[in-house]
């Protein structure tokens, strides 16, 4: 018996990118390939995520500017630490959001004030942010800003 495949509905011919497919490209290339990292909620707690990011960064030869945000420390992991966006020493390129889900949509908010390509959120809770408010700036992080396509497993924007 031989298997038989149902030929596709719509011709290759008819078919074109999105207009702004060129802008998801973009998007992309910019958090693969970013200029600079900001850690957004950097500890200095130890084992904690940010931490073992930041050893990756490090470890696998990171060459981009490296800058961990917190607004209660001076220094971390040996490096001056950055109170915000404003304070860093140049332009967010790629922020790493490492903050609980309830702040997360403001630093969204402010990485893009700010000039930032690309994003990436690394926190659980979306999803348990049950109350109407909560629900709302989820709501709004990906209406105004998830443009490029990843998502993170509790289908919040992972890129701006």
């Amino acid at each position: 018996m031989e298997a038989q495949v149902p030929a596709a509905s719509v011709s290759p011919r008819l078919w074109s990118p999105s207009p702004d497919a060129g802008e998801i490209v973009k998007g992309i290339h910019a958090m693969l390939h970013p200029h600079n990292i900001v850690l957004v909620g950097a500890t200095d707690k130890p084992g904690n995520y940010a931490e073992r990011i930041w050893n990756n960064l490090i470890k696998y030869g990171y060459e981009g500017g490296l800058y961990p945000v917190n607004a209660k420390r001076e220094t971390i992991w040996g490096v001056p630490c950055y109170k915000d966006f404003a304070s860093l020493p140049e332009k967010p390129d790629h922020v790493l959001v490492l903050v609980p889900a309830r702040f997360a949509v403001q630093v969204i908010r402010d990485a893009a004030a700010a000039g930032a390509r690309s994003a990436t959120i690394v926190t659980s809770g979306f999803s348990e942010l049950q109350d109407d408010e909560s629900q709302k700036l989820a709501a709004e992080l990906q209406r105004r800003y998830a443009r490029r396509a990843l998502r993170s497993p509790d289908r919040t924007a992972s890129a701006i």
